[in-house]
């Protein structure tokens, strides 16, 4: 989960593909066989985490206007999230 927080947190506000995500998530390992739902469980995860609303999803999208097959981190509220780090 932190490879992914770390992933959304350097392109923040951004949408980011869900390739490029696997490709940076699995960096250097194979990923799992069914990598695009390993990353969904993992975006539940960070969500379940951080707060729903900071990673939004539409589909196989997120943001206010996204690419199809993409995740954008949410933009920030300015302060940081509470509770221990994930």
């Amino acid at each position: 989960m932190r490879a992914l927080l770390t992933v959304l947190a350097l392109r923040a506000g951004r949408p980011v593909p869900v390739r490029e995500l696997v490709d940076e998530v699995w960096y250097g390992d194979e990923p799992p066989a069914d990598a695009v739902a390993a990353l969904q469980a993992l975006v539940g995860r960070l969500r379940g985490a951080l707060g729903r609303d900071r990673v939004a999803s539409t589909g196989a999208a997120t943001g206010s206007t996204p690419a199809p097959g993409t995740w954008t981190p949410a933009a920030s509220s300015g302060s940081p999230p509470t509770g221990p780090p994930p």
